[in-house]
């Protein structure tokens, strides 16, 4: 099962962003006066994450540049789990930008619990030569946490739909607890979708990317030892940490 330390210090270490990133961990504050237990109000806390930007550089559309990626808070609908909406722009290489709003179920720092933008990474899931954006979007449940993936298609930015079997259609989750616990592993081709229940059943479903939804390459099952599985959300995807 993964913790709060686990998840912030993972992402911390794989992002390069600026002193005001929005990563798992909270940014710097700046010093007020309030006894050591005060906590505060959550208008302020929300404040302060509104003003949170995100900037990071990654090949969005493929051409072999990089590509400037804003990452923004605009609203928030429960300051408290950090519910609300963030605003992804793309400023291309090539002189155009494109923009999209997302909803965000609930993101805060494991830390701290305050609002903190969703950015997790960005990889090749599509094994295309862009690489798509990987969102938080959910880590309210303890031992469970929702992504979103965000691709360059058609000039705009898209939702990639989940894997197939997946609870919500966008909604990428990934779960280890002691009722069993499934993650993803980034392949050659495509991605693996596993899962492995509390009695060591391992399933593997392997998936390729068919330019407008997932395709189903392989199902295969075996049995390992649970306590030496160690699955994480995401494995052997190049820009995104390996959390538990």
């Amino acid at each position: 099962m993964r913790t709060r330390g686990q998840m912030g210090a993972a992402v911390a270490a794989v992002l390069v962003v600026s002193a005001c990133a929005g990563t798992r961990t909270s940014p710097p504050q700046t010093a007020v006066m309030r006894s050591p237990s005060a906590t505060p109000p959550a208008a302020a806390r929300a404040s302060e994450a509104q003003r949170q930007a995100a900037f990071h550089h990654v090949d969005v559309d493929g051409d072999g540049r990089l590509d400037s990626v804003e990452l923004q808070w605009v609203k928030f609908t429960d300051r408290e789990v950090g519910r609300g909406m963030v605003r992804l722009t793309v400023h291309l290489a090539s002189g155009k930008t494109v923009r999209t709003n997302l909803s965000v179920f609930g993101w805060t720092s494991r830390e701290t619990e305050r609002p903190v933008l969703p950015w997790f990474g960005a990889t090749r899931l599509l094994r295309q030569r862009s690489q798509q954006l990987v969102l938080g979007y959910d880590d309210s449940p303890a031992s469970a946490v929702g992504y979103q993936v965000i691709a360059f298609r058609q000039g705009g930015l898209v939702r990639i739909p989940a894997l197939p079997g997946s609870s919500d259609p966008y909604e990428w989750f990934a779960h280890q607890s002691g009722v069993g616990e499934n993650g993803f592993t980034c392949t050659d081709v495509g991605v693996d979708a596993i899962s492995i229940d509390p009695n060591g059943r391992k399933v593997t479903d392997a998936f390729r990317w068919r330019g407008t939804g997932w395709a189903g390459l392989a199902h295969h099952v075996a049995h390992v030892d649970v306590r030496a599985a160690g699955l994480v959300d995401w494995q052997h995807c190049p820009g995104l940490p390996e959390t538990a």
